[in-house]
């Protein structure tokens, strides 16, 4: 069995006429240490898929199966990004990393962790500093921090470099392929960018218009180590046209 597996997943919201479906009997599979971006259009249901994976959102049909588990509510081991970093301003850097380890009651056990991770992503010399004093690149670099705290198998992103400037994200992108080769954590990345999903992941998902389904999945075959010039070969650019045909951007042969 694949380490994340979503079967037949379909999720409704309201009732009667003002009834929306979401999901769509969604199929998908995850392997461990793998990397899946999913590409597809806005509202198509993506973040909704996250939120279900991690037991935040209930579906309305179908199964996730998680390390083995099935998924039927909230639990501990994903970690989560979102767009925005949304870091507690009254705390520190080193101390809103902490956080998700104080609700586990496991503060004192993880310091060195935190302080693993704040240097892993060139934060230590910021673990004194308050949100405020941080570039939004270092915001999200804390909210990564955050979510890798307590060692989780899977790591949940959504969006979580969609509002930073070109140049620090390409920065973000780097930094989490490094900390996915430190972590081996399986990773699930909602992006809007083709590029970013081509130069990130194993594999691509693509999803249709609402309700959304499993349109495509690309194998990317780029070599596991990746470098910002791997996007002018022909493996990237090949990838890239086969995400935009099946999103709609470019016209297919």
């Amino acid at each position: 069995m694949s380490f994340v597996e979503i079967r037949n997943v379909r999720k409704v919201f309201g009732e009667g006429e003002r009834q929306i479906v979401a999901l769509e009997e969604a199929n998908l599979t995850v392997e461990k240490n793998e990397f899946i971006s999913l590409l597809g259009p806005s509202g198509c249901g993506k973040t909704t898929l996250l939120k279900i994976v991690s037991g935040l959102l209930p579906l309305t049909s179908g199964t996730v199966v998680v390390d083995d588990k099935p998924v039927n509510g909230p639990y501990s081991d994903y970690g989560f990004v979102f767009q925005q970093a949304s870091l507690m301003p009254w705390r520190t850097v080193r101390e809103n990393v902490l956080f998700p380890m104080e609700i586990l009651r496991r503060r004192d056990s993880a310091l060195d962790r935190a302080d693993e991770l704040l240097e892993l992503t060139g934060l230590a010399g910021f673990a004194h500093a308050r949100p405020h004093e941080l570039s939004g690149g270092m915001q999200q670099r804390v909210s990564l921090c955050r979510a890798l705290i307590h060692k989780p198998k899977l790591l949940l992103m959504d969006e979580p470099f969609g509002a930073l400037d070109e140049f620090t994200r390409l920065e973000m992108n780097d930094l989490l392929l490094k900390v996915k080769h430190e972590t081996n954590a399986a990773v699930l990345f909602v992006t809007h960018s083709v590029a970013e999903s081509v130069y990130l992941a194993d594999r691509i998902v693509v999803f249709s218009r609402r309700p959304a389904r499993v349109q495509l999945e690309i194998p990317v075959e780029l070599p596991a180590h990746r470098t910002q010039e791997m996007r002018f070969m022909p493996e990237f650019i090949k990838a890239e046209r086969h995400a935009s045909e099946a999103l709609g951007i470019i016209k297919g042969h």
